[in-house]
């Protein structure tokens, strides 16, 4: 009998051990590793250029992408679609947190951060944020030329620096030699756009 009893507290004691250890992991992924999520449940108003039947799509998009972060408030694909929404309707704040807590989700893609960068370039028009947020995705991905060409856009047409907006050509190109054609092409004809 007291061998059974040792026998099962050795069973059972390592068991208890990878229970508690698994149990903590998953405590960690779900609530203690990223911060929590911003309020996402926002007030959807469409702009009159809206049709009808895009916003019964609209709706329905949201409608799903809202319930996936519902089951799974970790989900940086569904972040980054809500983003997209929210942009799609002109609730820019919306797009931001969204993409913003996409960013801390996947601290590795560069694409949350070039939306960001998008955002505050065309919609925010806060250039020095919209700066920021595409040097941070060039340091993710430096392969990126859309990023490039969109920093050149800021220089270009946004700051008016043609220093910065060849400099930023350059730079693309230096770090793409072989895929580069589009940042080519816009610093060779410079002078004539």
């Amino acid at each position: 009998m007291c061998y059974n009893i040792y026998m099962s507290k050795r069973v059972i004691l390592p068991i208890l051990v990878l229970v508690a250890i698994f149990g903590g992991l998953y405590v960690y992924e779900q609530y203690l590793k990223f911060p929590p999520p911003p309020g996402y449940h926002r007030e959807i108003s469409y702009p009159d250029k809206i049709k009808e039947a895009d916003r019964v799509a609209l709706g329905e998009a949201f409608g799903k992408t809202l319930a996936t972060i519902d089951k799974d408030k970790h989900d940086k694909s569904a972040w980054m679609d809500l983003g997209a929404l929210y942009n799609i309707i002109g609730d820019y704040q919306g797009a931001r947190l969204s993409w913003e807590y996409a960013a801390i989700l996947d601290p590795n893609s560069f694409v949350p951060l070039y939306n960001l960068g998008t955002l505050y370039l065309s919609d925010l028009k806060d250039y020095a944020l919209s700066e920021k947020y595409f040097r941070q995705a060039l340091v993710l991905d430096p392969s990126q030329i859309g990023v490039y060409q969109s920093l050149y856009d800021l220089y270009r047409y946004g700051l008016l620096d043609d220093t910065r907006a060849k400099a930023i050509l350059e730079e693309g190109i230096e770090a793409n030699p072989f895929a580069s054609p589009n940042l080519k092409y816009l610093l060779e004809h410079y002078d004539e756009a």
